[in-house]
């Protein structure tokens, strides 16, 4: 039997952005409007809205936790806007800085990352939503992931090149270099963390 589906049709005064969906893929969230501020909460298989939330900054990237306990979102003021459980108001953690580009959880969700414009990195403690270290990874940074077993983050870097680098202290583990003519676009870990696959 084919996969049933649904269409969603969004305005032009009403265009989606950001999209992420949770870890069973019963749900899915999502930045609509021109202002950046709402995101939508829907039912995967029939679209059917279940929560409207706010935010207090434009957001541009979202990630759900993979116990479902929270939606996370990368802002345009450096911040990280947090949804708790059932709420509808964001909390905003960290300073004003450098809009945010991407959040990321590791499998188990006890930690998450965020990358900034800047190319900085903030690992970040999901229990108490507490920033754990920075990490200045490179100046342009296209993409960054944690092992399986969240010890260590790939990094890919607009320079050519892919980092590799310890969770719990920041410190440098490797430096690729991809290539010497263009960005590296991701670099990801192999199921059992041993080994990195990237693209450029």
């Amino acid at each position: 039997h084919g996969a049933a589906g649904f269409r969603l049709s969004l305005t032009p005064a009403t265009p989606a952005s950001a999209v992420a969906m949770n870890a069973d893929g019963s749900q899915f969230a999502m930045v609509v409007g021109s202002d950046g501020l709402t995101v939508q909460v829907r039912d995967a298989t029939t679209g059917r809205l279940l929560r409207t939330l706010r935010a207090n900054n434009p957001v541009a990237e979202l990630n759900f936790d993979p116990e479902e306990q929270q939606i996370v979102g990368a802002d345009s003021a450096g911040q990280v806007e947090v949804w708790d459980g059932t709420a509808t108001k964001a909390k905003s953690l960290g300073a004003l800085g450098p809009n945010l580009i991407d959040v990321e959880f590791s499998q188990r969700g006890s930690k998450f990352l965020t990358i900034s414009a800047t190319g900085d990195i903030a690992v970040w403690n999901s229990a108490d939503d507490q920033p754990l270290r920075p990490i200045s990874s490179c100046p342009t940074v296209s993409s960054a992931e944690f092992s399986p077993d969240g010890s260590k983050i790939a990094v890919a870097c607009a320079d050519g090149t892919a980092r590799i680098f310890a969770t719990s202290t920041g410190r440098t583990l490797t430096v690729l270099q991809v290539t010497t003519t263009g960005r590296v676009s991701s670099a990801s870990f192999s199921p059992d963390g041993k080994s990195i696959a990237v693209s450029v």
